[in-house]
């Protein structure tokens, strides 16, 4: 118990308790007093006692005139300094600065015992570091230099050169920085593995100047000689690595990584492997030889995939032996090499990597697979790919199994020792994984794969990944591939608008090309609109591309309506004029932040491009007959003034190439080619006489108007400042001071063959698809006239029952035919059904029968398409349509459909171009004309040949056929005399009901006479009304009786029986 002192203590402190009759144990003075200390305590109260007796006995006005005198005050003043005296050594006197030897002639006065001040307060190295650091960062670099170079006289101070060395890497100065690298070591300050690292990461991120490789491996392979003092880690072979691969040097990256040992702390790690695959798949995109064929590219990129798959092999062992941790940043570098590959089955082993090393299953069967075929997925047509590599597996093993792909199965782990096997630690996905995973499924065109895998990996009860940016732009690409619009907004407003991530110009192209690749949707313009409100509301400025994109979409929209222009162009009204505010003056011409910003250089050239498209829905709006013409005006008003700024703004920048320009806009072309059948108020007689070159109307309009100020631009412009006064001068209205050149008519210029080419395809594209007659689609049925031109049947009969006096049907009559033809017009040419013949095209994928516009036809022999670019025919009268080549290669002139009889000279061709074609029919027309028939080979309305007829049979039959043959009209005609005459006289001849009724009841008589006379007026308008084209409508004779109802054409009326 007595060996713990605060027992021991305890035990005293309870013996020392005072007692009357017991002894104290300690003393009563001082037990730090000695001996000696007593006495003088003793000596020194006497002393009080005497001197207060003296004190006593002597005067009490006594004065200490000492402590009053001089020598005391000065004695006390110098106590006093003799506290306040600094007792710190001399400057010279510090170790730092005891062994700094002379001053360098570099550094002058000032600057050396500035220095030397600085270093009397930094005797620690860490001390040194830190001011050094701190310093650095306010730009001293010349000051800290200096300072540890005279601190490298006393201690070691490598961490204060490390950073320096750091800070002239991060600015670019890497001739200094070795520079620094070789006064440390002159200086006997010994780099150590921290400054090798800043060197070789410092490098890597100044690969891009000139001789930095060279320097890089010189500095890396000083680490592996015989002297020494750092040995070479991990860590300075992947900065090495990374210099090579960013620098693009092949040779050295491999020349780097074979020094690399196989096992030890200086093995490969995932950093290294994802250095090394990085730098082969950069190697594969970027450093392709000039003028490589795509054979040769198709390979290269073959060895290099091979490279990976060897590696990804050595990776897999490390793996599986505990040697290597695999991330996700390395299965993802391995998996973007494979997608890089030429062949299907590269792309398709994404997946299979993703469940080796992420335990994620597959959910679509390997290519080249009996599960894959049995599932019923077809075949990957790969269309890009070249032929050799196009098959699930080029290359086999001797035993002719399939290895490619081997590399990448899921692991079987078996434990030797028959316990249990040690499981692997696969990686976790994130949103890498999720982007490789839809890239991997767009390149093999899995679409509902790809849906099942973005469910897969956003589901909070399995990986909980939150889509990125990134993501949601891979997701829209895929959406993009499948012309899914709707998803593709649905994806816009509820995973970015409504979860707060802000979208950019990028994303809006992608959604809005999806809706471009979709336009035979009917709802991708309405999709498109919604897409464009949504960048309106998110984006400061609208982005130009995504606008061009929307307006040709408007353009080339095929089901556009009237209203869907007129809503597209309400969106863009306001667009236009941001665009136009950006264009001429912009808020940040003026200085200001906020407003709309001037536009410059390559996203000015893409506002111009924008309203180029915008003045080309106002095209297809005007050149049509989608809405009336009273409600065209403001479109037109707005048409002219968007003319007007963008032949301004062309003329102000200085373009050159405009005609180049505006042929650039082929969709305006494309929405307008139905134009030039539409003449302008009062311009149709003027423009008679001008010789027709080919092109629309609305495109020698459009170029007319933007050459003037080409012309101008041409003439000789010496400086911008004098066309900027010009302008200035001119009021920037869009208008100009005409000069005598350009008043002065210019000589018509030929047209090129490529122009003649373009405009021809132009019309055969227009003639194809669309009515002459109302500019509708065609849609069946179709038929056609003598001039192989192709209409609607139902435009013909609506042509054919409009009255002789109607505008519009005048107007029709006037629409010509093929050129330098004798056909005339159509008016000369249709005058009833006999002259056209109901063509019967085979329908391409044709389902259940159904008509529509839009309709591919095809030959039924040979299965070519039938249409623009491709030469068609079809036979008289029958009116099959087939491919002109099939026609050509038979002999028998029989139909190959319907097996009926044909002329040589009644195969017509569909809209002829060429001069022999458009002779032949001439001459046919003219020989039909001459024997009394139509085109459709059916007796002509009036002919020669009807009459003779009708007179031979009046003078077979005699007086008993006389009124059902010559006499018939004769008497009608007669008796319409006699009616008239009666009319006039005011006479009435009695007709039979009232005469011979044999009523004797007046009242009756005079009911039913009644009835009778309206009766007879009925059948009169009826007949009236039953003419030629009216006749045409309903069936004839030869029809059938068993077919009923249904006879007619087109359900529209009944058949007629005769009585």
């Amino acid at each position: 118990m007595l060996n713990c002192r605060a027992c021991l203590w305890r035990c005293i402190q309870a013996l020392d308790v005072p007692t009357i009759n017991a002894h104290r144990l300690r003393r009563n003075v001082n037990p730090l007093l000695t001996k000696g200390h007593e006495r003088l305590l003793s000596t020194r109260n006497a002393a009080r006692q005497e001197d207060n007796n003296e004190a006593g006995q002597g005067s009490t006005n006594r004065q200490d005139h000492f402590k009053e005198s001089a020598f005391a005050a000065n004695r006390k003043r110098a106590e006093f300094l003799a506290l306040r005296q600094n007792h710190a050594r001399r400057v010279d006197e510090t170790p730092n600065l005891a062994r700094l030897g002379r001053r360098d002639p570099r550094i002058s006065d000032s600057d050396w015992n500035r220095r030397k001040r600085e270093l009397r307060h930094l005797q620690d190295p860490l001390d040194l570091a830190t001011f050094v650091k701190q310093e650095l960062a306010k730009g001293k670099v010349t000051e800290m230099l200096q300072l540890v170079r005279m601190a490298s006289n006393s201690m070691q101070c490598i961490v204060s050169w490390n950073h320096i060395i750091d800070h002239y890497l991060a600015k670019e100065r890497v001739n200094d920085a070795l520079k620094v690298y070789n006064d440390m070591k002159k200086r006997a300050q010994f780099p150590d593995s921290y400054t090798y690292t800043i060197l070789l990461r410092g490098l890597s991120m100044n690969a891009h100047t000139s001789g930095v490789l060279s320097k890089a491996l010189s500095v890396y392979h000083s680490l592996s000689a015989p002297n020494s003092r750092v040995q070479p880690s991990i860590i300075h072979t992947n900065a090495a690595l990374r210099v090579c691969a960013r620098a693009g040097d092949m040779d050295a990256l491999w020349g780097v990584a074979g020094k690399i040992a196989e096992s030890g702390p200086a093995s490969a790690n995932a950093i290294t492997y994802i250095t090394i695959i990085n730098a082969i798949r950069q190697n594969l995109l970027i450093n392709a030889p000039k003028g490589e064929s795509e054979e040769e590219t198709a390979a290269r990129k073959e060895r290099g995939i091979i490279e990976g798959r060897r590696m990804w092999e050595d990776i897999v062992r490390r793996w599986r032996n505990a040697d290597l941790v695999i991330d996700e940043e390395l299965v993802c570098a391995m998996g973007r090499l494979l997608l890089v590959g030429s062949r299907p089955r590269d792309w398709d082993d994404v997946l299979s990597l993703v469940e080796q090393t992420m335990d994620i299953p597959r959910l679509i069967p390997r290519l080249g697979t009996v599960e894959r075929q049995a599932a019923g997925f077809p075949r990957l047509r790969a269309p890009n790919v070249p032929t050799q590599y196009r098959f699930d597996d080029d290359h086999l093993s001797p035993d002719n199994t399939s290895t490619r792909g081997d590399e990448f199965l899921p692991l079987k782990l078996h434990s030797m020792t028959g316990g249990l096997p040690h499981a692997l630690v696969f990686a976790r996905p994130g949103n890498n994984t999720l982007s490789l995973v839809q890239e991997a499924c767009q390149k093999i065109v899995a679409n509902k794969v790809a849906e099942e895998y973005w469910e897969l990996l956003t589901d909070t009860r399995t990986y909980n990944i939150v889509p990125d940016l990134n993501n949601l732009h891979m997701r829209l690409r895929n959406f993009r591939l499948n012309r899914a619009s709707a998803a593709a907004v649905q994806l816009l407003r509820q995973d970015m608008m409504d979860k707060g991530i802000k979208p950019r110009p990028g994303t809006f192209r992608i959604a809005m090309s999806t809706c471009v690749r979709d336009k035979n949707n009917h709802n991708s313009l309405k999709h498109a609109g919604q897409i464009l409100n949504m960048m309106l509301k998110t984006l400061e400025d609208i982005d130009p591309k995504t606008i061009t994109m929307y307006a040709e979409l408007a353009i080339s929209f095929p089901l556009a309506k009237g209203s869907d222009l007129v809503d597209a162009l309400t969106i863009l009204a306001p667009i236009s004029k941001n665009i136009r505010l950006q264009l001429g003056v912009g808020a940040g011409q003026k200085g200001y932040k906020r407003g709309p910003q001037y536009l410059k250089g390559e996203e000015r050239h893409d506002a111009v491009i924008a309203l180029r498209r915008i003045h080309g829905v106002y095209d297809r709006l005007l050149f049509s007959n989608l809405i009336a013409e009273e409600m065209k005006i403001p479109f037109k008003a707005e048409r002219a003034r968007l003319s007007a700024f963008i032949q301004r703004i062309l003329f102000q920048d200085g373009h050159s190439k405009l005609k180049e320009d505006v042929e650039e806009a082929a969709p305006v072309e494309e929405a307008d080619l139905h134009g030039y059948l539409q003449k302008e108020a009062g311009q149709g007689e003027a423009e008679e006489g001008e010789k027709d070159d080919g092109r629309p109307e609305w495109k020698k309009q459009w170029v007319e108007q933007v050459e003037r100020p080409a012309r101008r631009g041409k003439l000789k412009v010496s400086s911008a400042t004098t066309d900027i006064a010009q302008l200035e001068k001119m009021g920037n209205d869009g208008g100009s001071i005409p000069k005598r050149s350009e008043l002065v008519k210019e000589a018509a210029k030929a047209l090129t063959t490529a122009q003649i080419k373009e405009a021809q395809t132009e019309q055969q594209e227009y003639a194809w698809s669309t009515d002459p007659l109302t500019r509708k689609p065609l849609a069946r049925p179709v038929v056609s006239d003598a001039a192989g031109i192709l209409y609607n049947k139902d435009s013909i009969i609506e042509f054919l029952l409009k009255e002789d006096g109607d505008a519009e049907k005048a107007e029709m009559k006037k629409i010509g035919g093929v050129k330098d033809s004798e056909l005339g017009t159509f008016g000369d040419r249709v005058r009833g059904l006999k002259d056209v013949v109901e063509v019967k095209f085979e329908i391409e994928n044709a389902e259940d029968g159904a008509k529509g516009s839009g309709e591919k036809w095809k030959c039924p022999i040979t299965g070519e398409r039938l249409g623009a670019g491709s030469k068609a025919v079809y036979i008289v009268p029958c009116g099959h349509a087939f491919a002109g080549s099939v026609i050509k290669e038979i002999d028998e002139r029989a139909c190959l459909t319907c097996s009926e009889p044909y002329a040589e000279n009644d195969v017509i061709p569909i809209l002829p171009t060429a001069p022999t074609d458009i002779a032949r029919l001439n001459l046919r027309l003219k020989t039909l004309k001459e024997k009394g028939l139509t085109h459709a080979l059916k007796k002509a309305p009036g002919s020669k040949k009807k009459r003779k007829h009708a007179d031979t049979a009046t003078a077979t039959n005699g007086d008993a056929n006389e009124p059902r043959t010559s006499t018939k009209p004769s008497s009608s005609s007669d008796e319409e005399k006699k009616a008239k005459t009666n009319k006039e006289n005011g006479t009435t001849k009695p007709t039979p009901a009232s005469t011979d009724s044999g009523i004797k009841n007046s009242a009756t008589a005079s009911l039913t006479r009644k009835v009778l006379q309206e009766q007879e007026e009925r059948n009169k308008r009826r007949k009236m009304a039953q003419n030629e084209n009216v006749n045409s409508l309903f069936s004839k004779s030869e029809h059938k009786a068993a077919k009923g109802n249904s006879a007619d054409f087109m359900t529209r009326g009944f058949s007629i029986g005769k009585k």
